[in-house]
């Protein structure tokens, strides 16, 4: 018999070193270990940012930032341009951490990787980068942007900021100030060269960041003058359900959600084929469970009965997805409505064709259909269905996903030790540790 080399799949540390309890931060580290595995150094750093971003949210700093100056030392050996994305997380952390002295040395990082550029293209990319990185982030003097649409967004993100320093401080009266400027750069008109199109679409972005803020100040003074300026248009693309909710205009939410519901009833029923109702049918049954949320069940349960009564062409057989995916929308609200019972049939038809047609949107009907069922108690059953998916990969991804909500670790690290490579192993290690922790991740 051949004797196993070192980088043999059987004597991997990658392939078979997993933690074995639940605790987030062992698998979290775990990660950074398979990222550290996998060859080429730009798709390793990729792999390991979440981890960095993780250790960092659940308070260990200096232990990310300890791993990510590994990172870059091995970047900047490979001479890898992937060392400006590193850097830029570094200048984040620094900057959560009001080290902006900590923020300009990575910085001086990020504008050091000209020396790695080789295509044409890329010249002058580091520069730009760090530049655009403080406009983001709201610490660009706006004097020092290169257009006006640089400087535009500069000033939005540096009174955002002083909005969030000032709150944090305690400090509304100097908040709202900060309010105040933030509403009156977004409405100001912007670089002529552009389009309507383009200058309406920035402005309702920097409207809805403007919102997010009011949300959280939760004046209602302040709320209401904002609101009662925004345009039939604007309000439309501004003022989503959710919007709505956070800023705590309940009545005015159930009312969007109502027209939504309307709107996407005249797009179902004038639907070319099968293949079209995916996504009003979606956004139907998302507002369906918000009407239950908010106590009128009644009213969801009779546009459910209308939803279910459609006769819809279905598409082809290799749009298997689309059928499952709908039908998985109509469980779900089902199961919102009147109980886990009501979603069976639904969910049974689904899965005929969860596991059919195109592979790329399979992965995402079959992970809808598994999460379902969850969602409705019946573990088992998503069990059996992940045990007897044709492909490895995707069966090792639902399997994981369903041993960690369980919390059977041996079960787990079997799974897991039939990992293909570094990068899916370390994509099975995010999974576990974004479900530990919440966030990012937990949705199927």
């Amino acid at each position: 018999m051949a004797k196993r080399t070192k980088s043999s799949p059987a004597n991997a540390a990658w392939k078979t070193q997993w933690p074995r309890n639940g605790d987030a931060k062992t698998w979290i580290r775990a990660g950074l270990r398979k990222a550290e595995a996998i060859e080429d150094a730009g798709k390793a750093s990729w792999q390991a940012r979440w981890a960095l971003e993780k250790l960092a949210a659940l308070d260990r700093k200096e232990e990310s930032f300890r791993h990510l100056s590994r990172i870059l030392r091995r970047l900047e050996k490979a001479k890898s341009l992937d060392v400006i994305h590193v850097a830029e997380l570094g200048a984040e952390f620094c900057l959560k951490a009001g080290d902006l002295e900590g923020v300009e040395r990575y910085l001086a990082i990020v504008e050091s990787a000209e020396r790695f550029v080789t295509r044409n293209c890329d010249k002058g990319w580091p520069e730009k980068a760090a530049r655009q990185f403080r406009a983001d982030q709201g610490i660009l003097d706006p004097t020092d942007a290169v257009d006006e649409e640089q400087r535009q967004k500069a000033r939005l993100r540096k009174a955002e900021r002083g909005f969030r320093l000032s709150l944090a401080k305690g400090n509304r009266k100097s908040a709202r100030v900060f309010i105040s400027a933030m509403e009156e750069i977004a409405y100001e008109k912007g670089d002529s060269s552009k389009s309507k199109a383009y200058l309406d679409s920035k402005r309702q972005l920097y409207l809805r960041q403007l919102f997010s803020c009011l949300a959280e100040l939760g004046d209602a003074n302040s709320i209401k003058q904002c609101v009662g300026r925004l345009s039939d248009e604007d309000r439309d693309h501004v003022l989503w359900v959710s919007t709505l909710m956070d800023l705590g205009l309940k009545d005015d939410a159930k009312a969007r959600a109502r027209r939504e519901i309307e709107e996407n009833w005249e797009e179902l029923r004038a639907a070319p084929s099968g293949l079209h109702v995916i996504h009003p049918v979606g956004r139907i049954c998302d507002h369906l469970e918000f009407l239950v949320e908010q106590n009128e069940r009644d009213e969801a349960r009779n546009w459910l009965t209308h939803l279910l009564a459609e006769d819809y062409p279905d598409p082809p057989p290799w749009y298997g997805w689309a059928i499952s995916c709908s039908l998985c929308s109509l469980a779900s609200a089902a199961a919102a409505i009147d109980g886990p019972t009501a979603a069976e049939e639904l969910l049974a038809k689904a899965q005929l064709h969860a596991n059919t047609g195109r592979s790329d949107f399979r992965i995402g009907a079959v992970r809808e259909f598994i999460g379902l069922k969850v969602k409705i108690g019946k573990w088992n059953e998503a069990y059996d269905f992940a045990r007897k998916l044709r492909s490895p990969t995707l069966k090792r991804d639902c399997l994981t996903r369903l041993l960690t909500q369980a919390k059977r670790w041996s079960d787990l690290h079997e799974v897991l030790n039939h990992a293909a490579t570094p990068e899916e192993a370390a994509d099975l290690a995010r999974t576990v540790a974004s479900l530990l922790v919440g966030g990012e991740g937990t949705k199927w």
